[in-house]
């Protein structure tokens, strides 16, 4: 595992940890932020909080693309990935 992929998977097990009305804290807002990896790369993280049916407004769904700081967009982990439901 790369150490993108490992960064990446440690902010996606910590996201999943939030409950579910902790995360509407952040519901349909983008949260950004930079973290150093052991290697001393920076890597942009973004989360996105939605509701995964907005008429139901039951379950969350929590979105993730994780990109290199300093190389614009470029995709470290393929997909979003995005946590079950809270």
């Amino acid at each position: 595992m790369s150490e993108a992929d490992e960064v990446f998977a440690q902010e996606v097990a910590r996201w999943r940890a939030i409950s579910w009305r902790d995360l509407q804290k952040d519901l349909d807002d983008a949260v950004a932020y930079e973290i150093a990896g052991s290697d001393g790369v920076g890597y942009q993280f973004e989360v996105l909080v939605l509701w995964d049916d907005p008429r139901a407004r039951t379950n969350l769904r929590v979105s993730s693309p994780a990109t290199t700081a300093g190389a614009g967009a470029c995709p470290v982990c393929g997909e979003p990935t995005s946590s079950g439901t809270r």
